[in-house]
């Protein structure tokens, strides 16, 4: 039943990004002159954006991972178990907002749910022991672009994102 709702699910979503209507009531109006001045010159007219927005949904698969090791003060713990610790794959996602400020600039903002974390497996004649860790983080990136050309765009940019700690998540399985 869940590969069901899963399939519906999937479905449901790509059908939805992929239609779009419009209603058109009365005639169409004639193009101005210049239009047809420029259609008759075989000119393409330039797409014209400046002060148009966007809005995104986006996800992105984290393989994140630090490396340990041993504080050498007198204070210092020992890592242990830590010390064999792999990465976790976590999935992240973000909702957002471009716009296009001028002919070159585009601003960018949103909200992120960023996640990474950590895992562990023992195993031995008898037992096996595991766990994951799990960082969740709420954030809001502002990036700033630049952008050059119209049918192939070429962008640079920079940006921040500040990010808030959420939630921890430790699952263990273990088995004598």
């Amino acid at each position: 039943m869940k590969i069901f709702y899963r399939t519906f699910l999937i479905s449901l979503t790509l059908i939805s990004f992929n239609s779009h209507s419009q209603i058109t009531i009365g005639e169409t109006p004639e193009p101005k002159k210049d239009t047809l001045i420029k259609l008759k010159n075989n000119v393409k007219p330039k797409r014209q954006i400046d002060g148009s927005s966007e809005v995104f949904l986006g996800t992105d698969w984290s393989k994140s991972f630090r490396k340990l090791i041993t504080n050498g003060s007198l204070y210092g713990a020992p890592l242990d178990k830590r010390a064999n610790e792999t990465f976790y794959n976590t999935w992240s996602y973000s909702i957002g907002f471009r716009n296009y400020i001028s002919k070159h600039f585009v601003f960018e903002g949103g909200l992120s749910l960023m996640k990474n974390g950590e895992s562990y497996s023992y195993k031995d004649a008898d037992s096996t022991y595991n766990y994951h860790s799990t960082y969740q983080y709420i954030a809001m990136p502002v990036k700033g672009y630049y952008y050059l050309g119209d049918e192939i765009r070429f962008l640079a940019g920079i940006g921040v994102i500040p990010e808030m700690f959420y939630q921890y998540r430790h699952d263990e399985h273990w088995i004598n």
